[in-house]
């Protein structure tokens, strides 16, 4: 996930890179301000008590359940039946054998026909985290524009001292503009491609 979301803002960027390094500062910080706006507008104008990816998943699961057959053991845990497979559901523990919903907190097919059948609300078994509410909570917040320089309240110590440019002379030939490839990957006609050995054609030992 980590890197779907540096390669999502690295395309974004891909322009601005050339840019100074300030400037490319004031385009990150540009960018994630409308992101934020944009979201935040979306999240105010959405009704419905769950997120759109999440109660399509929890409708997906609610669907799968209509076919499977419930069978309650306690005043607490069902068996659940589907083909040739049982599932373990344990409703006060928050628990299904198939192991989706404790990972994820939101309703599996399992445990959403088990809630079909203790007349219960799906919705009550969803994570906060998946909620509207959250989600407006997490774009609450603005991504302030920086202030002129004139307008900075600097302290006397800081503004008196003298910060040199770094030495760093430039290097022959024009700047990188391309990121670098990893040990193991390399690229070709803009594609990633594994590199093998040229005697073996195997990977993993050059």
């Amino acid at each position: 996930m980590t890197s779907n979301c540096a390669e999502c803002l690295n395309g974004r960027l891909r322009w601005a890179r050339r840019l100074p390094v300030c400037t490319l500062l004031e385009c990150v910080r540009t960018l994630m301000g409308q992101w934020f706006h944009d979201r935040r507008r979306d999240t105010l104008a959405r009704t419905h008590v769950l997120t759109q990816t999440a109660a399509t998943k929890v409708l997906k699961s609610v669907e799968e359940g209509q076919t499977m057959n419930v069978q309650q053991i306690s005043a607490t845990k069902f068996k659940v039946t589907h083909g040739m497979k049982h599932y373990m559901v344990d409703l006060v523990g928050r628990k299904c054998s198939c192991l989706v919903f404790n990972l994820d907190l939101m309703p599996c097919p399992h445990i959403a026909a088990t809630i079909s059948k203790a007349n219960k609300h799906v919705y009550s078994y969803v994570w906060s985290f998946y909620t509207t509410e959250n989600l407006r909570g997490m774009y609450s917040g603005e991504v302030m524009a920086i202030a002129h320089l004139d307008d900075w309240d600097v302290l006397l110590e800081l503004s008196s001292r003298v910060v040199l440019t770094p030495h760093n002379p430039r290097q022959v030939g024009h700047p990188r503009t391309n990121r670098m490839s990893t040990g193991s990957q390399s690229t070709s006609r803009g594609r990633w491609c594994s590199i093998v050995c040229s005697h073996c054609q195997q990977t993993g030992h050059n």
